[in-house]
């Protein structure tokens, strides 16, 4: 189930992209769980990234973290998942901190995906109204924007092995406003 969210609406001060497009080297700021507190995507460039937006108040994104925990541990190599947590959210640090703990109190592990705070960039060229909202991308295109549903360890293998699985458009994304 998706948390339907309007308040999420991001502000068009960039060209929204879509499938196929190429994604500028975002600077990710405010990072947690990473080696340093900042990245660009290109940092990941050799692997497929998935940028996962979400927030503090959706169940539905934060119940997703350990299975992408889990296919981040098993892809290492070739994967990189990033927790988008956008400004519009609302969320502070000490809310994206608590969810993190607990998490971790429920489930047993440490995340170690990287968690971007306070986003104001990466949701600029990825609007979306809806989330959990993944957007898919390798070696700087977008391949796929989708729910937090389609990111399963049999679609990730088949982008790694150059492949395309039908994953559908995210009603959502900007090509359908």
């Amino acid at each position: 189930m998706i948390f339907f969210c309007p308040y999420l609406a991001v502000g068009q001060t960039a060209k929204a992209l879509t499938v196929g497009d190429r994604v500028p080297d975002i600077v990710f700021s405010h990072i947690t769980n990473y080696k340093a507190t900042t990245a660009r995507l290109s940092d990941f460039k050799e692997k497929l990234v998935i940028l996962d937006f979400w927030a503090s108040w959706c169940t539905t994104c934060v119940k997703g973290f350990p299975h992408s925990d889990s296919l981040q541990k098993r892809f290492e190599d070739d994967l990189q998942i990033v927790l988008v947590n956008p400004k519009v959210s609302g969320d502070s640090l000490k809310q994206v901190t608590r969810v993190l703990k607990q998490v971790q109190k429920t489930t047993g592990m440490r995340l170690r995906i990287p968690v971007v705070l306070s986003d104001t960039i990466a949701s600029t060229y990825f609007t979306f109204h809806e989330i959990p909202h993944c957007v898919w991308i390798k070696n700087g295109r977008v391949l796929a924007i989708s729910g937090g549903e389609a990111v399963t360890a049999a679609n990730v293998q088949a982008f790694l092995e150059g492949k395309f699985p039908c994953i559908p458009l995210k009603k959502d994304d900007p090509q359908y406003q």
